[in-house]
């Protein structure tokens, strides 16, 4: 990147794997946690690019703890990992329209991560949850508006203004997804 170009964002591709690796490495020495946020991934696809699952073990391997995927517009898997550190691929979708047709496209999700730091320093995620997210249209008696709904709450107790048909719409996409997020509870 040229220094008139400072303002933009770092792109990300296999010629610079080990410069950014080193970097969160650098980096994992000066601070107690490393969040990575990566615009990764194929759009409305479930299951992650080989070349997206390379980079973020690469990452967790060089110091990165927690690492928030985000561009494929779908939920991705999420899991924590065997030494105590988490990945999601994709968050899915948080805006109010439906993408390329796509059901799947409406649903996102929340996560919720417990970190704790360790006498001996170590830095673990030991618990991890998820909120499922729901966007939909709503008729209202002064329009349509959009609105992003807990899919736990709309699933037990249906919101006033969503139909039938997306109600049962969500309830079906969040079955499908439900799979690719592994929850972790604490063991203390």
């Amino acid at each position: 990147m040229s220094p008139d170009e400072a303002w933009m964002v770092n792109q990300i591709d296999p010629t610079n794997h080990k410069k950014v690796a080193d970097h969160i490495r650098r980096l994992a020495r000066k601070v107690d946690v490393v969040v990575v946020c990566l615009h990764i991934g194929k759009e409305c696809r479930h299951v992650p690019l080989k070349q997206s699952q390379r980079l973020v073990n690469l990452l967790l391997a060089n110091g990165a703890h927690i690492i928030l995927g985000h561009h494929p517009h779908v939920i991705q898997p999420a899991s924590p990992t065997k030494d105590d550190r988490f990945a999601i691929y994709s968050l899915g979708n948080f805006i109010a329209t439906r993408l390329y047709r796509n059901p799947a496209t409406n649903c996102g999700v929340i996560v919720q991560l417990t970190v704790k730091k360790e006498t001996d320093g170590k830095v673990k995620v030991t618990e991890t949850s998820y909120t499922p997210t729901w966007s939909t249209r709503l008729k209202t008696a002064n329009g349509v508006k959009y609105r992003i709904l807990q899919i736990h709450q709309a699933l037990s107790k249906p919101v006033p203004g969503q139909s039938a048909t997306d109600h049962k719409l969500m309830r079906n996409v969040w079955k499908r997804i439900r799979p690719l997020l592994i929850e972790k509870k604490s063991t203390t």
